[in-house]
């Protein structure tokens, strides 16, 4: 089974559920840890894009 975003909302603040594979969810708590921050830490979705690593 691969993750799946189930549901993203932005309104009372950042809101995001990742189903998850239970063998492999500490693993996805850390992505989806790591996706909130840059959520937080953003005022724009330019600001996102400016934050994600860059593909080498």
């Amino acid at each position: 089974m691969r993750p799946v975003i189930t549901r993203v909302r932005k309104t009372d603040g950042p809101c995001l559920s990742l189903t998850v594979p239970e063998e492999s969810e500490s693993l996805w708590h850390k992505v989806a840890a790591e996706m909130l921050s840059l959520v937080t830490r953003a005022r724009s979705p330019s600001d996102i894009s400016e934050l994600l690593p860059r593909a080498t």
